[in-house]
């Protein structure tokens, strides 16, 4: 996959004596797809689906085979996605343009920020660990790694907030089912 400006476009490479052919792919990128910039773009780790975040901070993904419904995962324009990461377990990984980090869970309606003063310029590469339980980000001021287990991320909110703990419908939101603090 490549990214055009404004559009995804899929080559397919295969060889022919001793050369390789690139060929465009028609027709493989479903007609509902976002218009805008794309600034991002990431496979799954078992290679089935799309996910692409554009210039507007939208950030949405598609299969590759049977049904191509598009799925929006963010819809506003607080970041300016350049980098994406996506776990085994569906979580995204997104850096933007200032150096913010931040995790969208499939299972959850709003993104958990990393709060961090590392980066302060543009991510220049995700990835997530395969058990899902670190990201590694790069950009300008170096190489990090962070963890991403709920509970490190609860007690970091905990203390910025002064707060004990979450209510319920916090916990629902922002954590897992066990994330109660």
């Amino acid at each position: 996959v490549t990214v055009d400006p404004f559009s995804l476009l899929f080559w397919r490479v295969s060889s022919q004596v001793d050369c390789p052919v690139i060929e465009p792919i028609e027709g493989r990128v479903p007609s509902d797809v976002p218009s805008n910039e794309v600034r991002a773009i990431a496979f799954n780790p078992q290679g089935d689906t799309l996910w692409a975040a554009n210039f507007s901070g939208r950030i949405f993904s598609f299969p590759l085979q049977g049904d191509q419904k598009v799925k929006t995962w963010k819809m506003d324009a607080t970041s300016v996605p350049t980098r994406l990461a996506v776990s085994h377990a569906g979580d995204i990984a997104v850096g933007d343009e200032t150096g913010r980090l931040y995790v969208i869970r499939p299972d959850k309606r709003m993104p958990l920020q990393i709060v961090q003063e590392f980066h302060k310029s543009a991510i220049s590469s995700l990835d997530i660990s395969p058990d899902g339980d670190w990201l590694l980000s790069a950009g300008d001021s170096g190489v990090a790694l962070w963890s991403l287990g709920v509970d490190i991320w609860i007690e970091k909110a905990c203390a910025i907030t002064k707060r004990k703990g979450f209510s319920a419908v916090e916990a629902k939101d922002y954590f897992s089912n066990q994330a109660t603090a």
